[in-house]
C-alpha cells in the first residue's frame, strides 16, 4: 500500500500547543461541581503530560483564571 505524501502534514510545537489549549477550554464546560473538579485535575494533568513528551512547556497549555471565567 502506498501512501500520497500530500497526506501528510508537518506537526509543529505551536500547532500542538493550539490544539492542547483549545482541549483544555473544551473541558471547562463541566460545570463546577466537586466531581468535575476531581476530573478536571486528572485532565488537566494528562494535557500536561502530553505536552512533557512533545517538549512543550505546561504552563503554554494551561488557561488563565480570567480565561476560564469568560469561557
Amino acid at each position: 500500500m502506498s501512501r500520497d505524501v500530500s497526506e501528510f502534514k508537518a506537526w509543529f510545537k505551536e500547532d500542538i500547543r493550539r490544539v492542547l489549549l483549545g482541549v483544555n477550554a473544551a473541558s471547562l464546560s463541566a460545570g463546577p461541581t466537586y466531581a468535575a473538579d476531581a476530573y478536571r485535575a486528572g485532565f488537566v494533568a494528562a494535557l500536561c503530560s502530553v505536552a512533557l513528551v512533545i517538549g512543550i512547556e505546561p504552563k503554554a497549555v494551561m488557561l488563565s483564571e480570567t480565561t476560564e471565567s469568560h469561557l
